[in-house]
């Protein structure tokens, strides 16, 4: 089938720029791309069109950070490529299994904990897989989900399998690209302009000009007045203050409902509230919300909470505004015609400091929704102080190259011990190769620091009579292989075991 067929089955009359940068810098024929485009830019149809290639008829595994954006790529695709005869499965939960029923998939949306952990338990079918598709792959900067990606990625490389990576637009991007030996496919393209602002409690202040605004009832009400339709989403650091300002602003979205839009709001209340059977607090509370156009969005939301607030911001549109934490930054399809990031600070443990400018772009990269919108709009909040701060930082500044979080003692424990007991590595000598091999490697050189770690870890390991050593060989006991296959933390394990 040629491109122009499949895009059309796809529901797409043509390829934007990024895409038609993409098909003629190699796509569909280089074994290994790196694509650094901006949020919302259309890198998920280089995806699907990469799994449809005529030479990849083998198996795909399409690896993303986080269940949610798992869930809604698994639904995404299912649509997409059911039609091309393509079965679609998805795998997010129980890392305790080879899920030897994704055998029977030709394509399978993962996290990338459950690919390490597939990979751990030696599934039989990831010798079928051919293409491998890792979204969000600057995630590799995360400091709690970046080691894990990494390990992972290392051992796809180590399968053969042809590679795609999705980034956000990343200063070096091309060190990326070369450690994985791939083309890089870099583009500025946004299917909307992005307009940034910052307020400062007083007014919002843009290229143009500046338009009064004290808080968030100002800014989403501002968002809202701009035309008939438009919606908001507004960011913040905790669960809690996500709960709280939705219920808050419930008083200026209810304004802005149409008499169908409240009866669609009503019914979406009415079916949050039964979500889990016996209402909890957060039921009524999201419920409550929904009720004015309002919702609120986190980690901690169940599926069915998810599928209505989605329903009611996507489909209905009757939700004017959502409250969430970044999760919803980290590629999930929620665009906006506003976005405000209200929390620029977060608590680090001793002290509150700027977010990282590469997560304000991702966040602000959701505003602008191409059907709907000519522009998007990103409103960045801080205290009168901290404005200049602020827009040399976020509106004039670029985002921070990526690096590798492999080399930290905790996470190398468990990483350690599963390369032992998977037996894919099985001495010093292996080992040092494996790590030789990855991101970290790469940037830094030297990794006898890196090897120096290593061997405290594994050291570690032997005391705990997780792993022995027969002469050279490292060799994983049963307590330890069972403490890998379940993806338990090795110092968690043995208190478990010791109590």
């Amino acid at each position: 089938m040629e491109l122009r067929e499949q895009l059309q089955k796809l529901g797409y009359d043509s390829l934007n720029p990024l895409q038609e940068q993409a098909v003629a810098e190699g796509l569909l024929s280089e074994e290994r791309i790196v694509v650094s485009a901006p949020t919302a830019s259309g890198k998920t149809l280089l995806a699907l069109l990469s799994i449809l290639t005529p030479r990849m008829k083998k198996k795909a595994v399409y690896v993303v950070p986080l269940r949610a954006l798992a869930s809604e790529k698994h639904a995404e695709f299912k649509q997409a490529l059911e039609p091309f005869g393509f079965s679609v499965g998805i795998s997010t939960g129980d890392l305790d299994s080879s899920s030897e029923q994704l055998a029977a998939y030709d394509v399978v949306v993962v996290t990338s904990e459950k690919m390490d952990s597939l990979l751990r338990h030696g599934a039989p079918w990831i010798k079928d897989v051919g293409l491998a598709v890792v979204d969000e792959v600057h995630v590799l900067n995360d400091e709690s989900r970046g080691a894990t990606l990494e390990i992972v990625i290392t051992k796809l490389l180590g399968l053969g399998c042809n590679l795609l990576c999705l980034s956000a637009t990343i200063p070096n991007a091309f060190e990326l690209a070369k450690w994985l030996d791939a083309r890089l496919i870099f583009s500025t393209y946004r299917p909307t302009p992005l307009k940034l602002g910052v307020c400062d409690g007083k007014h919002v202040y843009f290229d143009s000009g500046k338009i009064e605004a004290e808080d968030e009832h100002d800014l989403v009400r501002l968002a809202l007045s701009e035309k008939q339709g438009a919606q908001a989403l507004v960011f913040v650091y905790t669960r809690r203050n996500a709960e709280a300002l939705a219920d808050e602003l419930r008083k200026t979205t209810r304004g802005f409902l149409s008499a169908e839009e409240k009866w669609e709001c009503a019914e979406l209340a009415e079916r949050a509230l039964k979500a889990l059977g016996q209402p909890t607090s957060q039921c009524r509370a999201l419920s409550d919300c929904l009720k004015d156009g309002v919702a609120f969005h986190h980690a901690g939301i169940c599926t069915r909470q998810r599928e209505l607030i989605e329903k009611g911001f996507k489909k209905e549109r009757c939700v004017k505004a959502i409250v969430c934490t970044t999760t919803l930054a980290m590629g999930i399809d929620y665009p906006a015609s506003w976005v405000i990031v209200r929390d620029l600070k977060r608590f680090n443990g001793a002290f509150s400091e700027f977010i990282p400018a590469l997560e304000v772009a991702q966040i602000t990269g959701r505003a602008g929704r191409p059907r709907y919108d000519d522009k998007g709009v990103g409103i960045l909040c801080c205290a009168p102080k901290d404005r200049e701060e602020v827009i040399d930082r976020y509106v004039f500044g670029k985002p921070e190259d990526i690096y590798s979080k492999l080399s930290s003692e905790p996470v190398l424990r468990s990483h350690c011990l599963g390369l032992i007991s998977s037996s894919d590595c099985n001495d010093f000598r292996s080992l040092f190769g494996f790590f030789e091999r990855t991101f970290y490697a790469h940037q830094y050189g030297d990794i006898s620091s890196l090897c120096g770690n290593v061997e405290r870890v594994v050291e570690l390991l032997k005391e705990l009579d997780f792993v022995r050593q027969r002469g050279d060989s490292l060799v994983a006991t049963p307590v330890g292989k069972r403490v890998a296959e379940l993806y338990i933390d090795p110092l968690s394990a043995f208190q478990f075991i010791d109590f």
